[in-house]
């Protein structure tokens, strides 16, 4: 889901770990799922946020409303991205950029849209000794 990820390119090479978070959203809120994410998207790039992550939506079979979050990463302390600017405050901006309270509407609204069983999160290493070479 390009619109919905950054600085995710297809030819990246692997990193060291790969945290994926699976969402299964209601069928009757997921416009409220997408627009929250959408948002707080576009606002991380324009703070300039140097994380990797991308969103992969079910096509066949399982759950109708599954959704994929998939953070690739190299290093626990350096963690998953930085913005350029780390004394932003967050929240400040955001309704700066969308509106007096947005974020709380939104967010509010993002996590109701998320079944109450519905958030599953998994972090894998990759071991290069025990994998298969990569091309």
């Amino acid at each position: 889901m390009k619109d919905l990820s950054q600085n995710w390119e297809n030819d990246m090479s692997p990193a060291r770990f790969v945290k994926m978070t699976t969402f299964i959203i209601k069928p009757d809120e997921r416009t409220d799922f997408f627009s929250f994410w959408k948002n707080n998207t576009k606002f991380q790039k324009e703070l300039g946020n140097s994380g990797i992550t991308t969103l992969f939506m079910l096509v066949t079979e399982g759950e109708s409303y599954k959704i994929l979050e998939v953070q690739p990463y190299n290093s626990h302390a350096e963690g998953m991205g930085k913005m350029s600017d780390p004394d932003v405050n967050y929240i400040d901006k955001y309704n700066e950029m969308f509106g007096w309270r947005t974020w709380s509407n939104d967010q509010a609204a993002y996590y109701a849209s998320i079944e109450k069983w519905g958030i599953k999160v998994e972090t894998a290493e990759l071991k290069t000794e025990i994998s298969s070479k990569l091309k």
